[in-house]
């Protein structure tokens, strides 16, 4: 593939995947607003009916599961659930993901089966408990809703408890993940999550005090094989929508922090959240009002604002990723078949389905190569990648550590190609294959210094990389 040609251009030497895009969310101002304007839209809202996107969602979800179609039901109910913030949905999926499931599938021989994934149930459940869903409020509906909700915050800590740290960090990771991808609605909700401020709202009670200690003291003195026991004796106290704030944080794995706050909020206002503004002027004018202490917090903030980019590449297999695509990644995405057959080949090859050479031609081999991956996603195998399957491709060849297809992932960031432009996940990719000293790499990392794009114009550094980049065999500059 050619390399950088002019200032402005950057070449596509490596791989590329993107991350999905926002998804098209209504704003709900309300939901930002003081807490006197809160409860007077709960009030009004107890004169609503069912809000009927999402009760078909679920309800279309429950059709397709009377009629054996189990992965349909799970689709729908994703959709419902990461679009909707359908609550019913969230809950349905968390008891499926908690116990696994088969199902006699109409017209086929052998059931179909989703095994148990605590990390993918504690996520939906998380997002019950959190739950701010458009379920109308009639007494029926509320009454529903509400139990709803209770067995989100019960399980969403019975789940958590037995996860070892990196199930807890993967958990937390995806949250986040599926709260951006929500647009500015889900950024103001993090925003919301990470503020300092929500967690004073109430008095701590001696009740609530002791009830945190408890919780802290299980989760340091049992283990994991301890902590499942005790749940099933019901040794442990069952989780209360009463108690403090500060014990459904700690059980969500989520620590406040008001650096994080106003940069989410921050960037929920820059996508035209207007509460989110109210609020991260609010919280920076507090912070101000600190001093010293509070300046630090503001720099760190913005620092996240500078370099904020999503926790993972992509939502992990075997789950869908339900994110509505905006309109400049419809257009990225048209630009996929810029990629050279030969990029495809390399990310083939680092996930082990290619043993072939290098030759830029999709042939048999390479056809064969394909449709092993796509099985492995649980796509139709035919042979020929979707734009979309292209990229998850090119990302999960990056996240194995092929330099060739993390340089081609940076390329894709950088010209917009399958994921909008985005300097800061370019620069991300670039500087991961560049450790492997991949020359491209290094080239396009010249590139973006010399010419500012995601970064501050820095000569000197460009020419450090311009060097490397030479003398590991780049002909270019």
């Amino acid at each position: 593939m050619a390399s950088v040609q002019a200032k402005t251009t950057i070449s596509v030497s490596g791989d590329t995947v993107g991350l999905r895009n926002q998804t098209k969310c209504v704003v709900r101002r309300a939901r930002g607003a003081s807490r006197r304007v809160r409860g007077v839209l709960f009030a009004l809202a107890l004169v609503i009916v069912f809000d009927t996107s999402a009760q078909a969602g679920y309800a279309e979800g429950a059709q397709a599961y009377r009629r054996g179609d189990l992965m349909a039901a799970i689709k729908l109910w994703r959709q419902a659930a990461w679009i909707n913030d359908d609550i019913l949905s969230q809950v349905r999926l968390g008891r499926l993901y908690r116990d696994g499931e088969c199902l006699d599938t109409a017209g086929q021989k052998n059931s179909v089966c989703i095994e148990a994934d605590p990390i993918e149930a504690y996520v939906w459940f998380y997002f019950a408990a959190a739950s701010v869903s458009r379920i109308g409020l009639t007494l029926e509906a509320f009454d529903t809703m509400r139990q709803a909700k209770s067995e989100g915050l019960r399980e969403r800590e019975r789940t958590f408890l037995p996860m070892v740290p990196t199930d807890q960090s993967d958990a937390h990771q995806r949250i986040i993940y599926i709260f951006a991808k929500r647009g500015p609605e889900g950024l103001f909700r993090l925003g919301e999550i990470y503020d300092e401020r929500r967690g004073r709202e109430e008095p701590v009670t001696p009740e609530q005090t002791e009830s945190l200690r408890q919780f802290r003291q299980f989760r340091e003195l049992f283990t994991r094989t301890d902590v499942v026991q005790l749940q099933a004796q019901e040794a442990l106290p069952p989780p209360s929508p009463s108690l403090d704030r500060e014990i459904n944080f700690a059980a969500s794995g989520i620590q406040r922090n008001n650096a994080e706050a106003l940069a989410y909020y921050t960037r929920a206002e820059n996508l035209g959240h207007i509460v989110a503004e109210r609020l991260a002027n609010g919280l920076r004018a507090d912070l101000e009002a600190q001093g010293e202490a509070g300046a630090a917090v503001i720099a760190s903030a913005d620092l996240r604002i500078a370099s904020w980019q999503l926790p993972i590449e992509f939502y992990p297999a075997p789950h869908s990723d339900e994110s509505v695509d905006r309109a400049d990644r419809i257009t990225a995405l048209l630009n996929v078949n810029k990629l050279e057959t030969r990029l495809i080949q390399h990310a083939l090859r680092a996930l082990g389905y290619y043993k072939g050479a290098i030759d830029n031609q999709l042939g048999p081999q390479t056809g064969s190569a394909v449709k092993l991956y796509q099985g492995s996603i649980g796509a139709t195998a035919n042979g020929k990648l979707t734009p979309e399957q292209t990229v998850r491709l090119i990302q999960t060849g990056a996240e194995s550590g092929n330099a060739v297809t993390q340089t081609t992932l940076g390329t894709m960031y950088y010209k917009g190609i399958g994921e909008p432009v985005d300097y800061i996940r370019a620069r991300y990719w670039f500087e991961r294959a560049s450790e492997q000293n991949n020359a491209a790499a290094l080239f396009n990392l010249g590139v973006m210094y010399r010419d500012g794009r995601g970064v501050s114009v820095d000569r000197d550094r460009a020419d450090i990389y311009f060097r490397r980049a030479r003398e590991a065999g780049h002909p270019g500059h």
